[in-house]
């Protein structure tokens, strides 16, 4: 379903230092029958459930696995009996992933600080075509 623009609203507000009133058009739009300014219209409902990201594994320059995940690389940090532990390649990043034995996704944890690594994983790819 696209959003349908329904209304152009103007919203004032006063500041309290030096009583500047500002004000603003909204341009609005509904998404399931509900108010959702423009520039936010493609934001799903809060009823939908999150998309899980698509996933799939290379290996890494030394032949360690890695996990790609929605154009983001995962090392892997640790297994358990049960579960793989992934962390983002990105050392200050503190996205996560884990996954059952199988690679199942299981869960997914945390936000990434940094853009997704699109060229880094074509790189990967093609050196890893090369080699075999």
């Amino acid at each position: 379903m696209s959003p349908e623009v329904t209304e152009v609203s103007t919203s004032t507000a006063k500041t309290a230092e030096n009583s500047t009133i500002l004000k603003s058009n909204l341009l609005c739009c509904t998404y399931d029958g509900r108010y959702v300014p423009e520039n936010f219209s493609h934001f799903k409902s809060t009823n939908d459930k999150p998309k899980s990201p698509a996933i799939s594994f290379m290996n890494a320059n030394k032949g360690k696995p890695l996990l790609v995940a929605d154009e983001y690389t995962f090392k892997l940090n640790k297994a358990t009996t049960t579960t793989k532990y992934w962390i983002c390649t990105i050392n200050v990043c503190a996205a996560k992933v884990h996954t059952d034995l199988t690679n199942l996704l299981m869960k997914t944890a945390g936000n990434h600080s940094h853009l997704p690594e699109k060229e880094k994983i074509e790189v990967r790819e093609a050196r890893e075509k090369m080699t075999h």
